[in-house]
């Protein structure tokens, strides 16, 4: 992996603030609304959200709410397992193999990493440093590339590529 020893140490102390019970469903929420925001086309990728026209009334929902927590706890994986490469890949082709089912696309996850940066740094603030944010960009460089990679074997097993 990409990733030396001081970037992981951002990424766990960052992720120790944002993983606290209270901000869980809420950080994966902002993250969707955000994302549905700046990007409407993306909510009709998604069957429990695709008619919610009013985000902020879906932002309340038990099924953003639920979905968002998904993809915190995802996070939350990967960050455990930073220190084991073979185990992080391996929950990252799972990732994209279940992304490529549901039709996200390679540019989709490039939408995805301003939304991410902006979510963190607005529920931790100051706290979400020059330094922390270069150690998000290099794991999430490092993510879209193994992600889009996995992609490229689907491509060529469904003869697509």
């Amino acid at each position: 992996m990409a990733l030396n020893e001081q970037q992981k140490t951002q990424l766990r102390n960052t992720w120790d603030l944002l993983y606290v019970r209270e901000k869980r469903g809420r950080v994966g929420a902002d993250l969707f609304i955000s994302l549905f925001r700046e990007h409407p086309k993306y909510r009709q990728q998604f069957r429990s959200f695709k008619d919610d026209h009013d985000l902020a009334a879906l932002a309340e929902t038990a099924k953003l709410k639920a979905h968002g927590f998904r993809v915190v706890a995802t996070i939350n994986n990967l960050i455990e397992t930073l220190d084991d490469p073979a185990l992080f890949v391996e929950q990252l082709k799972n990732m994209a193999r279940t992304h490529h089912l549901h039709g996200v696309t390679r540019d989709s996850f490039g939408d995805m990493a301003p939304i991410l940066l902006a979510t963190f740094g607005n529920h931790i603030g100051g706290k979400f440093t020059p330094k922390a944010r270069e150690a998000w960009v290099a794991a999430y460089n490092f993510i879209v590339d193994t992600l889009v990679a996995e992609y490229v074997v689907i491509g060529r097993e469904s003869g697509t590529e």
